[in-house]
């Protein structure tokens, strides 16, 4: 039996309310272009998204990941999940 669904080679997980210091600052002024840097850059693991600031886009990657995650009112943080066994389609 031949078992077909969707894959979705790029996840995002929400954290409202929470950050993880130690973040990359961009200038990215829209949720949506701060995640597509993310997606672009390999080494990127997640972002903080604060909702009210100036500066609302923070980059993770490897350079953040030993911090934890933090109550942040104001804040998200959203983990990126690569799927590479998916072909974009």
């Amino acid at each position: 039996m031949l078992i077909t669904g969707s894959c979705e080679p790029i996840t995002w997980t929400r954290r409202v309310d929470m950050n993880v210091r130690g973040g990359r600052e961009d200038s990215s002024l829209t949720l949506a272009s701060c995640q597509a840097v993310c997606e672009s850059n390999a080494q990127c693991t997640g972002i903080d998204w604060d909702r009210a600031a100036d500066t609302k886009c923070y980059l993770h990657g490897w350079w953040s990941a030993g911090n934890a995650l933090n109550p942040a009112p104001g804040v998200d943080h959203y983990d990126l999940a690569r799927n590479t066994d998916c072909d974009g389609n």
